[in-house]
């Protein structure tokens, strides 16, 4: 359907945009990393309560939000291209459809765990910092870190674009690299060069990917 395939190519465009944001606020005014002290770390969440919730809504509800529709969209597309890459780019919308599950519970973790902080501070900064800890933990390990299902996806979605002839070929080896530095994610060496990777790779994706099915529309859709 023709507004499947627009819905999955705005969707593709807000992930990337909120990556773009996310990644600018996390270098900027969010950034931690010159914090040691874990009272110190969770009085300064509590002090930008408001911009961090608003910042978690963006780059983890809003874009899983965002991701089931695009997802949707390329299995559409891929289907339609070539029957026979049918079942693989149906094992791919299902990785891409844990990932937004996992992602959109990963940032309502996030922000419940943290306005339940900032109650806490009030009262025990201590405790507080314990309890932050402990929803960091939880928040990171599903969703925030090691990025299989996300890789799976994009490595998925790659492997049939190739064998359909779907989108550019420079575009699907693209998604290959990707996909791949995010199941790197999970070696603890690699970790924080293939996050890296995987996320500034993934907006230049998304977008390439958004240009891509506007500029393509499915024959004979409506």
């Amino acid at each position: 359907m023709k507004n499947l395939q627009t819905t999955g190519a705005i969707g593709a465009f807000i992930m990337a945009l909120a990556y773009i944001v996310g990644l600018g606020l996390a270098f900027t005014v969010l950034d931690t990393s010159g914090l040691e002290n874990p009272v110190d770390i969770v009085r300064f969440h509590v002090e930008n309560y408001a911009l961090y919730y608003l910042w978690i809504t963006l780059i983890y509800v809003a874009a899983g939000v965002f991701l089931i529709p695009l997802s949707l969209a390329l299995r559409e597309r891929l289907a339609a291209a070539d029957p026979q890459v049918g079942p693989l780019a149906t094992l791919a919308t299902a990785f891409g459809l844990v990932w937004a599950v996992l992602i959109i519970g990963s940032g309502l973790l996030y922000n419940v765990g943290l306005g339940e902080t900032v109650q806490i501070y009030a009262e025990n900064p201590a405790e507080a910092a314990v309890f932050w800890r402990l929803i960091e933990t939880v928040h990171v390990g599903i969703g925030a870190s090691i990025e299989i299902p996300g890789g799976a996806w994009t490595l998925l979605v790659g492997i049939a674009a190739l064998r359909s002839g779907v989108f550019p070929k420079a575009l699907n080896l693209f998604a290959l690299l990707i996909g791949a530095a995010g199941i790197l994610t999970i070696v603890p060496p690699l970790m924080d060069v293939a996050v890296g990777l995987y996320a500034i790779g993934q907006i230049i994706w998304w977008i390439w990917m958004g240009v891509s099915i506007l500029r393509n529309p499915l024959e004979g859709s409506v």
